[in-house]
């Protein structure tokens, strides 16, 4: 909890949704749901409803690409439709448990903001899930939210926790 100008604010407070994901939707169901959500990033959750990992738009773009390409073919690659297509048509079907980060920095629904805001500065990860008691997920505190903090603490708004993005 932290008070911002009489304020009080939990990690509940701030927090935002968590869109979720099973560890068997596949690369394309994946894709699908981001753009439908208008999210960069979904929660993936094991069958017992238990996080199991986080998949990004950056995730989905590593796995289109060919593993075997060098980074200075990369950009070839993506400037001919046909070749991104084919790649993409490739690995359309891979379960997202084959490309999910697994490594998902938590914090626990009661914790404190600021220990959200080290957790993010010592990961380096602009994504954090928040777990209930029994490691279920609840939310996910973004970059969006862990910068309204500090603009809170600096007086830059009346209430920074309202009309997140996912940026």
């Amino acid at each position: 909890m932290i008070t911002i100008k009489e304020k009080s604010y939990s990690v509940e407070d701030i927090m935002r949704p968590a869109i979720f994901t099973s560890s068997t939707a596949t690369l394309e169901e994946t894709l699908q749901k981001m753009i439908t959500e208008r999210r960069n990033s979904l929660t993936v959750l094991a069958e017992d409803g238990t996080l199991m990992g986080m998949v990004n738009a950056i995730d989905i773009i590593k796995a289109v690409l060919p593993n075997y390409m060098e980074e200075s073919n990369l950009a070839a690659r993506f400037s001919n439709i046909e070749l991104l297509k084919e790649d993409a048509e490739r690995v359309k079907d891979t379960p997202v448990a084959d490309f999910m980060e697994t490594e998902v920095p938590t914090i626990k629904v009661d914790g404190n903001v600021i220990e959200a805001a080290a957790i993010a500065a010592h990961t380096g990860r602009g994504r954090i899930a928040v777990v209930n008691t029994d490691n279920k997920p609840v939310g996910i505190l973004t970059r969006t939210e862990l910068k309204q903090v500090i603009g809170a603490t600096l007086g830059m708004c009346g209430d920074c926790f309202t009309d997140s993005d996912d940026k």
